[in-house]
């Protein structure tokens, strides 16, 4: 199969305003300094999703104050030194990389606020930053798993129909790539809906009943339906309602995050350090902290190891800026590192 038959090819072809990007860059100084057309353009080719992941946005959302918002993200990013070693996330064609690159933003410019000598670092963890005489390292991470390949699929979906959606069991595992690559599950997923009539017969079915389901995915419970106008047709039953143990999904969540860098950008020799996690991206995650009944991670159970000194964890969204509020912490058991003041402790 050639590209261009590609489904997910297709709907980016489709649906990204390049006349809406070229706006945008001229519009947000920042965002056109860091994203050049011609990086922008480079990725109309590259597998999976066949676009960069700031031109879908670009040419795709409609919210100008998002993109003020991080116009003045990359101001201030811009103005800690060695910015220049973060090309490495600006360059990627990986959809859920925005994630990870909004958090380092997000993570850099609360630590400028908090503390002095502030510097993203060549190698090693993302950035270092003196406070209260001590130089913390501090590594950023945003949890992903399939999180970013299903927001995709929605805001693509959402295109054809805005009550196009994606259930799938909350806090149980979820995996949606089995013997597929991402650009093949995304092509097996998105092709029917090239057919403008299949949608069209769901939105009638709908009119009696719904949700419509449009797909069931084989090897996992992600399911694509779609709901209609009237209220008084919503059918329950028609789509699970399964979720699992929430305090176990915090612990699991925790541990694979740890786990992912534990042994990741020379930890083991930079200390005191702090592991920063996102889970912005996860609605399992932010729905078990809800439901908890005590609000404070399970800290208990959970095991650091060697390398990382402290973690800190957020559901912090890409409108918002970091504060002291919006961040728990898990300090570890090493005794040695109480006199260290971990930088998010007010």
């Amino acid at each position: 199969m050639s590209v261009s038959d590609l489904a997910q090819y297709k709907f980016v072809q489709q649906y990204i305003d390049w006349k809406v990007v070229k706006t945008h860059l001229k519009q947000y100084p920042a965002i056109g300094r860091t994203f050049s057309l011609q990086l922008l353009e480079s990725k109309k080719n590259t597998s999976p999703y066949y676009c960069h992941y700031m031109s879908w946005r670009l040419g795709n959302w409609k919210d100008e104050a998002l993109f003020a918002h991080l116009d003045k993200l990359i101001c201030v990013a811009e103005s800690i030194p060695g910015w220049k070693y973060q090309s490495s996330l600006l360059t990627s064609a990986d959809f859920a990389e925005f994630w990870s690159w909004i958090w380092q933003l997000q993570v850099a410019e609360f630590l400028g606020r908090i503390g002095s000598g502030l510097c993203w670092r060549k190698r090693g963890p993302d950035l270092s930053v003196n406070i209260d005489d001590v130089t913390w390292f501090v590594e950023c991470y945003a949890y992903r798993k399939s999180f970013g390949l299903m927001l995709f699929l929605e805001e693509a979906l959402k295109k054809i129909d805005s009550r196009i959606y994606l259930y799938y069991d909350k806090c149980l595992p979820l995996s949606l790539l089995k013997n597929d690559s991402q650009s093949e599950y995304l092509d097996r997923v998105l092709s029917p809906f090239q057919d403008p009539n299949f949608v069209v017969r769901a939105r009638i079915q709908a009119e009696e009943k719904w949700p419509v389901i449009l797909r069931k995915d084989k090897d996992s419970s992600l399911i694509v339906y779609i709901e209609g106008e009237d209220e008084d047709k919503y059918t329950p039953g028609i789509l699970p309602n399964q979720t699992g143990d929430t305090q176990k999904y915090l612990e699991v969540a925790l541990r694979e995050a740890i786990k992912s860098k534990n042994d990741a950008n020379n930890l083991k020799d930079k200390h005191p350090n702090l592991l920063a996690i996102n889970y912005a991206l996860s609605i399992d995650y932010q729905m078990a902290i809800n439901l908890a009944d005590d609000l404070d991670l399970p800290s208990p159970s959970i095991e650091l190891g060697a390398n990382i000194d402290i973690v800190a964890v957020s559901t912090l969204g890409i409108d918002k800026l970091l504060c002291r509020e919006g961040i728990k912490q898990i300090p570890h058991n090493n005794s040695g590192l109480k006199k260290n003041k971990p930088p998010f402790i007010s």
